[in-house]
């Protein structure tokens, strides 16, 4: 640990934060240079806030207990965790909303072939059975209706900024990213879940593992490497893994592993503190069940792709921002699924004129 006598002294760079400037500089600029203050989707924070909770826990307690018991069990904790209401009604009624709909997902699937299965009119599966009229009657003879509206009541001031979707949304898609969870089968032994890297602790003014950036990006100026390692563990031969954990709908390839920044610079970090050197990097897919592990590249590779993260911190430095051109295929129109939040103030009136 470092003892540093004001926050003033505490320097940091994530790997989030710099990766941003790499996806738009003026992004980084509007967010945290000119400090900015946007209404930035929640809906997805909340949701991976949500299933990092619970697996947290899941892992701390020695995966004795099911996801989805630690998951209804701990609802009202959770809800106070993301700055929601903690009334007990509204725990149990997103309880309540959340096995409805996974009870009329357990009917649309193919094994299911009971009467009340859930199908398109022509009797086939569907990819999407929300929107079949089988889905609906049966959401409505569950009062599922009237669960959400009441819940949507109790948590009333809680906004997830999400047009077209609610806390009941979020717990339901919650619930089943959970049941299809599946622990790293490379992960032999779990050492730390939640790794903090230069964590500050307000209370006590010290930096738990304080890990420098490299010198020539400043690290000789005392700027830190901030940021959290969702999973570390060893495999069968007691080599070092390292895992981060994605609750995207877009899997990751196995070819592209080696290269993500984001997992070598955690590589990186965790062995500038512990001297042990880390033999894998994945990242675990919750949404499909599934795991891209690869070795850690040699250390030329991974010095040399480092570089091109760390080397953001001289472009900030140096003030070097620059705007995307608004054209159709313009990332700012797309970023991460959605515009970009600062998109009136790149674009001014342009921006409205085209209804974003």
């Amino acid at each position: 640990m470092v003892k540093i006598n004001s926050v003033d002294e505490y320097n940091k760079y994530s790997v989030s934060r710099l990766k941003s400037y790499g996806t738009c500089s003026q992004l980084y600029k509007n967010k945290y240079v000119d400090k900015i203050k946007v209404e930035e989707g929640s809906y997805y924070t909340v949701l991976g806030s949500l299933v990092h909770k619970v697996l947290e826990d899941y892992y701390k307690g020695g995966r004795s207990t099911s996801l989805i018991e630690l998951f209804s069990i701990n609802a009202i904790e959770y809800l106070k965790d993301m700055g929601a209401p903690t009334d007990w009604d509204l725990a149990k009624g997103l309880i309540s909303y959340t096995q409805g709909v996974q009870e009329l997902y357990k009917k649309a699937r193919p094994e299911y072939i009971a009467s009340d299965s859930i199908r398109k009119a022509d009797g086939s599966v569907a990819s999407v059975p929300e929107r079949t009229t089988g889905w609906k009657r049966q959401y409505g003879s569950l009062g599922l209706e009237g669960i959400k509206l009441s819940v949507n009541k109790l948590s009333q001031g809680f906004d997830i900024r999400s047009q077209d979707k609610d806390l009941c949304d979020v717990f339901a898609e919650a619930y089943n990213l959970l049941l299809n969870y599946k622990h790293p089968p490379i992960v032999h032994t779990v050492e730390h879940i939640e790794y903090p890297l230069s964590h500050l602790n307000m209370n006590t003014m010290e930096i738990i593992n304080p890990v420098l950036m490299p010198d020539k990006y400043g690290g000789n100026s005392g700027i830190y490497l901030n940021g959290y390692i969702d999973l570390i563990g060893r495999d069968i031969e007691g080599k070092v893994v390292i895992i981060d954990h994605k609750t995207s709908s877009e899997e990751a390839k196995v070819d592209l592993i080696p290269y993500n920044v984001q997992l070598l610079a955690y590589a990186w970090a965790y062995e500038v503190i512990t001297g042990e050197t880390v033999s894998y990097i994945g990242i675990s897919n919750i949404r499909a069940g599934t795991h891209s592990i690869a070795p850690v590249p040699s250390k030329e590779e991974r010095d040399s792709l480092l570089k091109t993260l760390f080397n953001k911190h001289i472009l900030i430095k140096n003030g070097v921002f620059f705007r995307h051109l608004p054209e159709s295929n313009s990332p700012c129109l797309k970023m991460y699924g959605n515009p970009c939040p600062f998109l009136s103030t790149c674009w001014g009136d342009l921006a409205n004129k085209l209804g974003y």
